[in-house]
């Protein structure tokens, strides 16, 4: 996979150890958390508040800042689930009286 203009690749947040962007997680070495390796200088000229804010109410309006090429792999409404308040909640499961131990 190629990377993107503004994604240079991916680095270990332990060992620093570099990567190409592909869909891994986690260092083949020391098994710390793969992190996204920006460029920053190429980003600057793309995102914007304004430009995520008017993004669509899914994680697609955050996609300048993913490690992603061509179409997404899933479905363009992914993400952006709104929370439910607790006390609505628990009356849907049917927990609302229910005693504290």
């Amino acid at each position: 996979m190629e990377p993107t203009s503004h994604v240079r690749g991916l680095t270990c947040r332990e060992c620093r150890r570099a990567y190409p962007v592909s869909p891994a997680h986690v260092c083949e070495f020391c098994f710390g958390p793969l992190e996204v390796d920006y460029h920053y200088e190429a980003i600057q000229k793309v995102v914007t508040r304004d430009r995520i804010v008017a993004g669509p109410p899914s994680i697609w309006r955050y996609r300048d800042l993913l490690p992603l090429d061509g179409e997404p792999p899933v479905g363009h409404h992914v993400g952006f689930t709104p929370l439910v308040r607790a006390r609505t909640l628990a009356d849907a499961l049917g927990l609302r009286d229910v005693p504290r131990e």
